[in-house]
């Protein structure tokens, strides 16, 4: 039987106790922009369309070069620690790079000792992908269910799904994960009454380690028309503070897009204009300790968050970052210690 447990870490330490960090704990890579799926929440719902997104931000939906991310991963390696985490997932389905295996592979034969996860929307997770991901050195995998029906699926994703071979798959997965954690999840805008919440639960429980229904919470502005409000409670199911000036975030994140370009958090769909530097011209160890990364540290506790334009209008401080992270009564503090580095 599956645990019912949330997939994010609830056991913390207190941010304002150890900034500034001589590394991220987190650092995304974007595997691909390809996707199966057009769920109505995402940018991907635009792909083709004459709105679509990538397009306006000069985004190409294309896997990233694997030469370029060896070059990523040995930058991370030079870094003083180790990140704690890294994770395989971007804007795209991660299963659909056919190199993802090698890249997780790649990562550990570089000497990373963290965790290593990924995503999947679970439609492509066929027996041979499975068995990749099981010998790649992989920690977690996690499944992200948008519907219980095919026609939740249709009307979620977009997408038409053989739901019988889906579990199919999934369970495959999960009686050959070797030592991969599977975490499993929908949100309460899937199951939104008591009988689907039960058949979901009933449909899941026995291929999975980990279950769990999380609450929508914010997809940000730069999503455009396509932002979904958040109910008035976080990610961690703590009631949203009225206010948050400091997003805690960009202290201990980082993300690089299939372009080598990276961002000071983990947030997608940014566009370029918004990167900090790109792997292609400088190393991440120099892009981590740079001088537009602290300007923009420090003009974030000086001004709050609004005043990075990157920022504006964001709202992830408020629905997705945990108390631990709160900085908003430290912030003089914070600011003399980066000014000392």
């Amino acid at each position: 039987m599956a645990i019912i447990q949330p997939s994010f870490d609830n056991k913390r330490q207190n941010l304002r106790d150890i900034i500034p960090l001589s590394a991220p704990f987190h650092i995304g890579i974007e595997p691909t922009r390809f996707c199966n799926f057009k769920c109505f929440f995402c940018q991907q719902s635009t792909r083709g369309d004459a709105d679509d997104l990538f397009v306006k931000k000069g985004q190409a939906i294309q896997h990233m070069n694997f030469e370029l991310y060896k070059k990523i991963i040995n930058d991370i390696m030079d870094l003083p620690e180790q990140p704690k985490k890294i994770q395989l997932a971007g804007m795209g389905e991660p299963i659909l790079n056919p190199e993802l295996g090698k890249m997780i592979r790649y990562l550990r034969s570089a000497g990373f000792s963290g965790r290593i996860s990924t995503y999947t929307n679970g439609m492509a997770l066929t027996p041979q992908i499975a068995d990749e991901l099981a010998d790649s050195g992989l920690t977690s995998l996690q499944v992200s269910v948008y519907g219980i029906t095919a026609e939740d699926f249709k009307s979620l994703a977009g997408t038409s799904v053989d739901v019988d071979q889906y579990v199919k798959n999934i369970q495959y997965m999960f009686e050959h994960k070797k030592s991969i954690q599977i975490r499993l999840k929908t949100t309460d805008d899937v199951v939104t009454t008591e009988v689907k919440r039960k058949a979901f639960f009933d449909m899941f429980d026995g291929v999975c380690d980990q279950i769990f229904v999380e609450h929508i919470i914010n997809i940000p502005n730069q999503m455009g028309r396509l932002r979904v409000k958040a109910r008035n409670i976080t990610q961690y199911s703590e009631e949203l503070e009225s206010y948050r000036a400091i997003c805690p975030w960009m202290f201990y994140q980082s993300h690089i897009n299939i372009d080598g370009d990276v961002f000071f958090c983990d947030i997608l769909a940014k566009p370029k204009e918004y990167a900090i530097g790109n792997i292609k011209d400088s190393s991440f160890v120099s892009i981590w300790n740079g001088a537009q990364r602290s300007e923009l540290l420090c003009t974030g506790l000086k001004c709050g968050q609004n005043s990075i334009t990157q920022c504006i209008d964001c709202d992830d401080r408020f629905s997705m970052t945990a108390p631990e992270e709160y900085l908003d009564d430290c912030r003089e503090e914070l600011l003399e210690r980066l000014q000392q580095q």
